[in-house]
């Protein structure tokens, strides 16, 4: 591994990572993503996109308790409870679809 090939120079950040063989590895913060990324791909069956399956189980737990199922556009809470034409967060207070 050569310092100018792997974009190395003294400012960069590094870190000390165990690999699946066990072997002692200094890599950049990108190389231990691109690592990691190869790791979970094993483990993650094609085509499946897990952020679209956390906010569809997020959804469907906020209708199980009252909620609209939409996130809220100032804190990301799936806590939307409708407010005369209006969606009203209960956990911020932000409001949306007010005219």
């Amino acid at each position: 591994m050569g310092r100018k090939r792997e974009r190395v120079d003294p400012s960069t950040e590094l870190c000390v990572a165990v690999t699946e063989e066990g072997a002692l590895v200094v890599e950049t913060r990108e190389q231990g993503l691109r690592r990691a990324r190869a790791l979970l791909r094993k483990y993650i069956p094609e085509g499946v996109n897990l952020s679209d399956e956390l906010i569809a189980e997020r959804r469907a737990e906020a209708r199980m308790k009252g909620y609209t199922g939409e996130a809220c556009p100032e804190c990301g809470n799936f806590t939307m409870v409708r407010n005369g034409t209006c969606l009203k967060c209960d956990t911020c207070g932000s409001t949306s679809g007010c005219s």
